[in-house]
């Protein structure tokens, strides 16, 4: 059952159930279960008993798994690892030096075998720990240590909470829009923006039509192409009126925000 213990036959507790993919017929629930695996519910509890809340590691990047096709693009001889697409300004990785394009091999010694096998790793190490990372860049091997950050809230790094209290956007998370994102949302080429990521609804952007999964492309015809901008004209605009020009589902749309 979905959220249930999920035992073995000696009776001992190695996961917690999640989800089930029920059989074609709809009739009962024989099918695909998934968990969490009890070590790391073990350590997500340790951390609620100690600290009240769940902490981890952040790199402060966005990756994407190395497929054959791209590792033949990057003069690699085989796939796997994880691709640095984005980076967040002044997060540990850009402080360490890694940069766009640079692919992650392994981890502490150990071959990183997809982007969501090094995201786990990652988030299970602690803030301020050192990861060791082997990556290539321009076909060479080279060494980079890492210190890592504690995983930002929804104000601060890679997602933002729109500004100040009185901005008119406030209820709005946003997030950079990342080549994997770009792909998971269809985008077309020359699609520039950020990505509304969450939006509170009782705010006056959701009274006003904004969505999650909305590509913000201007701010009071601002254009935004990154975090920056946006934060730059959504602090500018203060409370007022603002008129932002979003991408939906292949079209483009005006809508205006008004404060409540």
């Amino acid at each position: 059952n979905s959220g249930g213990a999920l035992i073995d036959m000696h009776g001992d507790l190695i996961g917690i159930n999640t989800a089930i993919i029920a059989g074609r017929n709809g009739g009962g629930n024989e099918g695909i279960g998934f968990a969490i695996p009890i070590n790391m519910a073990v350590n997500i509890v340790d951390q609620l008993a100690s600290h009240g809340k769940v902490i981890r590691g952040y790199l402060g990047v966005h990756i994407e798994d190395v497929t054959p096709q791209m590792a033949q693009a990057f003069g690699l001889s085989h796939g796997g690892g994880a691709l640095i697409a984005d980076i967040s300004p002044n997060g540990p990785a850009a402080k360490a030096g890694l940069k766009r394009g640079d692919i992650i091999e392994k981890l502490n010694g150990h071959r990183v075998e997809d982007f969501e096998e090094l995201s786990v790793e990652i988030s299970e190490m602690a803030p301020g720990a050192v990861a060791h990372l082997q990556i290539v860049r321009n076909g060479q091997t080279m060494q980079k240590d890492v210190t890592l950050g504690s995983f930002p809230t929804s104000s601060s790094g890679s997602s933002s909470s729109s500004g100040s209290e009185g901005s008119v956007l406030k209820g709005v998370q946003v997030q950079a829009l990342t080549s994997t994102i770009a792909q998971q949302l269809n985008l077309p080429p020359g699609v520039s923006g950020v990505v509304v990521s969450q939006v509170d609804p009782n705010s006056a952007a959701a009274y006003a039509n904004v969505e999650r999964g909305d590509v913000i492309e201007e701010v009071d015809r601002k254009p935004v192409h990154n975090m920056s901008d946006y934060n730059a004209a959504v602090s500018a605009a203060g409370n007022k009126p603002v008129l932002l020009l979003i991408y939906r589902q292949g079209v483009t749309m005006y809508t205006v925000v008004q404060p409540q």
